[in-house]
């Protein structure tokens, strides 16, 4: 099973929160996990025109080659979830691929992402005892704006 883990990478509280549930997902599940993260292009320039065109491609290509998608849905110390990953999700619910949401956060949470996810997890242990196989569906119970 090919895993898409979405989220935020741009300080190092979101950045150590990818490593952690890629390891999970790859040590312990044994799922093959593509992590965008890790695959930016770095022989281009970050934030020019043909890097922007390259990540967003490379993303698109392994959104609708995953058989699933974990999505980080707490954005470090922002008060709203990472834009780069809402839209993710948007695009890898329209094309029919199972969303995981993973939140730690006691946060409110758009009416759209909460109905979008096919599950939602709150922690490793939560993400650990979830079923890849089946793909269990589980309802968002928190506050929806």
């Amino acid at each position: 099973m090919k895993v898409f883990l979405a989220g935020p990478f741009f300080n190092e509280e979101e950045r150590k929160r990818v490593r952690e549930i890629a390891k999970v997902l790859q040590d312990i599940k044994g799922l093959e996990v593509f992590i965008p993260m890790k695959n930016q292009f770095k022989p281009l320039e970050f934030g020019e025109e043909r890097w922007r065109k390259a990540v967003f491609s490379n993303d698109v290509i392994h959104i609708l080659e995953s058989d699933v998608m974990v999505a980080i849905h707490d954005s470090g110390d922002k008060p709203y979830p990472d834009p780069g990953t809402m839209w993710e999700m948007g695009f890898a619910y329209a094309n029919r691929i199972p969303i995981i949401v993973y939140t730690e956060k006691d946060t409110v949470m758009n009416l759209m992402i909460a109905e979008s996810g096919r599950a939602f997890v709150h922690s490793l242990e939560d993400l650990i005892a979830y079923d890849f196989n089946t793909l269990p569906s589980n309802t968002y119970k928190g506050k929806i704006i």
